[in-house]
């Protein structure tokens, strides 16, 4: 009943005196009962290996070769260097199922919602930013300001209510002010593993983008625990200005850990003559230098590319030159 109310003052203190009158030092107990309670209400029953292996659970792209869905995303650089220019970008391309250039070539993208929820930036400067990227006002996209990540019961009522294809939190430090915290302690990551293990399971299932802050020297900020939270960690830096870098109003991302094998691939953010803002794959069609398993999947992703709309058969793909596959 207390969680239903619309004043978070009023939410604070009703809480903070249900814990002391059920005998609890503070809130965060009642808390953690109420994920418990929510956990245990939505968990699924225990099942055998024969029963995994048979059913068919949904590993997608959102955008191709780009978003893996589901996911949990870390995108972190320096302040102002556009990492939510970023977000916002790729937002206007799930909202509105906006084609996204991948190794030169315009791939589709399914449409659906995209759920924003802001800790980080004022509603002036939010509509800003989603203006510059001309988001269209009829697009599908929600935002809830002032969220906290801790909010466990309240994101999962979003989920079920708008099913968004897309969830961008800005940023993982603003969402977590709410409490007293310190990002170099490994229980600060707490709710990161929290999405990344629930996501699919206690809410629908979908592509998480948290933007983080880089620290003083452009590097990964906080605990390691927190990069080991998540599936992906982008890293947002502007171009070095050397003979041979990207024009100054580029920006270079770096996968550089990935669970889906994509680590060092790249994407690049463009500012276009027209002033708006455009994102897509910046990773060459094949590395030769690369031997490992994953570089052979790039190799045969290239091939049945180029050869589309025509079919390729596995034994084709085996004796391809270019592939060096082995029968094996």
């Amino acid at each position: 009943e207390i969680l239903s109310l619309d004043n978070p003052s009023e939410i604070n203190h009703r809480m903070n005196g249900l814990a002391v009158a059920a005998g609890y030092r503070d809130r965060s107990a009642i808390e953690q009962l109420l994920l418990s309670q929510l956990e245990f209400e939505r968990k699924s029953a225990m099942s055998s290996w024969k029963d995994m292996a048979n059913q068919d659970f949904k590993k997608d792209f959102l955008i191709p070769d780009i978003l893996p869905s589901p996911s949990v995303v870390l995108l972190y650089g320096a302040g102002g260097d556009g990492k939510s220019m970023t977000a916002w970008t790729m937002a206007k391309h799930v909202a509105m199922g906006l084609p996204f250039m991948v190794r030169g070539q315009l791939v589709p993208v399914e449409q659906g919602p995209v759920l924003i929820l802001n800790g980080d930036q004022s509603e002036v400067l939010l509509q800003e930013q989603l203006n510059e990227v001309e988001m269209p006002e009829d697009a599908p996209v929600f935002i809830q300001q002032g969220f906290q990540l801790k909010e466990y019961n309240q994101f999962c009522k979003y989920m079920d209510d708008i099913k968004p294809a897309l969830v961008i939190i800005d940023s993982l430090i603003g969402t977590s002010s709410g409490d007293s915290f310190d990002e170099n302690k490994s229980s600060f990551a707490s709710p990161l593993y929290w999405l990344s293990k629930n996501n699919g399971n206690m809410f629908p299932a979908t592509t998480i983008m948290i933007i983080h802050h880089a620290n003083k020297t452009g590097g990964f900020r906080g605990t390691s625990s927190i990069r080991d939270a998540v599936d992906e960690t982008w890293a947002l830096k502007k171009p070095d200005g050397g003979v041979n870098s990207l024009p100054l109003s580029s920006r270079l991302i770096t996968i550089e850990k990935s669970r889906s094998g994509r680590s060092g691939t790249c994407l690049i953010m463009n500012m276009e003559a027209d002033l708006s803002f455009s994102v897509a794959d910046f990773t060459p069609e094949v590395d030769e230098a690369k031997t490992t398993p994953d570089g052979i999947v790039d190799r045969v992703l290239m091939r049945v590319r180029t050869s589309y709309p025509r079919t390729v058969t596995r034994e084709e793909l085996n004796s391809d030159p270019l592939v060096g596959g082995r029968v094996a």
